[in-house]
This record gives C-alpha cells, sequence and structure tokens, in this order.
C-alpha cells in the first residue's frame, strides 16, 4: 500500500514509519516545507501525485489542516487515521475509565484542540480512523514519551513524586505502532482507545519500569498525594501491563 504520514519526524511517527516499511508498505513523510498546509490546492494536488491508499495524521496541526486532509480522503474514498489523546479527558466531570461512549472534557490548549478535530473529522468524514493514544513508554528517556517527561522533572527538581492512587493510560510504544499499522486493515472506521494500563499506579509503573529497563537515573519516592484515574478503556486487545508480567508495588 501507499501511506502517507503527516508527523513522521515525531516520537511515533519515526517508528511508524519503520514499522510501516517493514510490513511492505511505501510509506512517504508529508513534508511542511514544500508543501504549504494552509493551502487547500497545493496540499489536494501533493496528495493527488502521491494518490496513497491510507494517511496517517500524527502530526501536530490546525483544525483547517485537518479538515483539508479529511475532505480529500472522503472525496477520493481514502482511509484516514487521526491520531488524539487520552488527554481530551480532564477528570472533573467524571473518572474513569473512560469507554468510547465517555464524553471529553478537556479545557487546556491541547485537549480543546484535539477535541475540536475529532469532532470535525465524525461529523463530515465518516473514513476516518480516530485513535485515542495513551502516554507512550519507551526504554530511552527521549522525544515525547513518559519517561523523557519524568527525566526532565528529575533534572529540574530532584526525585519524581509520584502516586499511588493515581491511574493513567499507558502503553509501551512498539506496541502503539504495530496497533496503528493493523488498525484500518482489520477495522472498519470508528473510535478507539489504545491503552495497556488496566489497574497499576502511577507508583507501580514507575516502579516496573525501573526493574525492567535497570534504569538507574530513575529516582522517585511515593509523596504525590492524588487520587484520580486517567485511564481509558481499550476497545481493541492488546497486550496489558499484567500480560507484561507488571506487578503490584503500591500495596
Amino acid at each position: 500500500m501507499k501511506i502517507v504520514v503527516t508527523g513522521a519526524s515525531g516520537t511515533i511517527g519515526q517508528r511508524l514509519m519503520k514499522a510501516l516499511k517493514d510490513h511492505g508498505h511505501k510509506a512517504t513523510a508529508f513534508d511542511r516545507n514544500a508543501v504549504d498546509i494552509t493551502d487547500r490546492k497545493a496540499v489536494n494536488a501533493y496528495l493527488k501525485e502521491q494518490n496513497p491508499d491510507i494517511i496517517y495524521h500524527l502530526g501536530k496541526s490546525s483544525l483547517d489542516f485537518t479538515e483539508i486532509l479529511g475532505a480529500w480522503a472522503y472525496d477520493n474514498k481514502v482511509k484516514l487515521v487521526y491520531t488524539s489523546s487520552f488527554k481530551v479527558f480532564s477528570g472533573k466531570k467524571e473518572e474513569g475509565p473512560y469507554n468510547i461512549f465517555a464524553i471529553p472534557d478537556g479545557t487546556d490548549a491541547f485537549a480543546k484542540d484535539k477535541i475540536a478535530q475529532e469532532r470535525a473529522l465524525f461529523e463530515y468524514y465518516p473514513y476516518t480512523y480516530i485513535v485515542r493514544l495513551a502516554w507512550q513508554i519507551a526504554e530511552e528517556p527521549s522525544g515525547n514519551t513518559f519517561l523523557a517527561f519524568v527525566k526532565d522533572q528529575i533534572d529540574k527538581g530532584g526525585p519524581y513524586k509520584a502516586s499511588k492512587e493515581h491511574f493513567i493510560s499507558f502503553m509501551f510504544i512498539e506496541d502503539t505502532v504495530e496497533h496503528l499499522v493493523r488498525l484500518p486493515n482489520e477495522n472498519p472506521p470508528g473510535l478507539f482507545h489504545l491503552n495497556a494500563n488496566e489497574f497499576f499506579s502511577v507508583y507501580d509503573v514507575l516502579m516496573n519500569l525501573k526493574e525492567r529497563f535497570d534504569l538507574d537515573w530513575l529516582d522517585f519516592n511515593d509523596q504525590k498525594k492524588i487520587r484520580k484515574n486517567d485511564t481509558m478503556q481499550s476497545n481493541l486487545s492488546v497486550k496489558t501491563f499484567s500480560d507484561c508480567g507488571f506487578k503490584f508495588h503500591s500495596q
């Protein structure tokens, strides 16, 4: 298959490009330096030239650009995979675990952008796969991943404060990418949640990652006092943390 990927240089995008090629697809990175994403005619001409079977929209973008991609995919009956985030939920109106029927209530700029783009795609472009992703975990603390965030916090202020009663959506990035590759070939369009964390607290997750990857730099404690469930219910069959051998440390 011929596939175009926006955000191909990002944390997930780089791995997705490799995985798509490993699966025998021809994957092309959407080049924002060569195409003005505010110019509908220019984007349409580029997509017509590439003639993709699937568009993966991972990159940060405006609502206008997302709608341009959605309209072209709709007009040409091309599948569009749009990655959203568990952060569309704030937990202010209802706590998780959030199923696909839960109403997003995020209030920060990132959440509002994602919610607006989800709604536009749902309303106008029925060939869309909207995938809400968990916080990504990779062994190396780099890119936009959970361990990179934790390391940055440690470098700035000492041991990371984790809660034994805070539950967040997490997933190993390799598993996320594998599901993204398979999703449009194995499922009809719709809304999907990808989360591997069933019931492990943030503290539990860090303990398991420290042991699994032998992370000497990972300095944290259980001093954060927050009780909240921010997990999504995955509606795809995923490898859970229990399947990965995670153990409880917070009981």
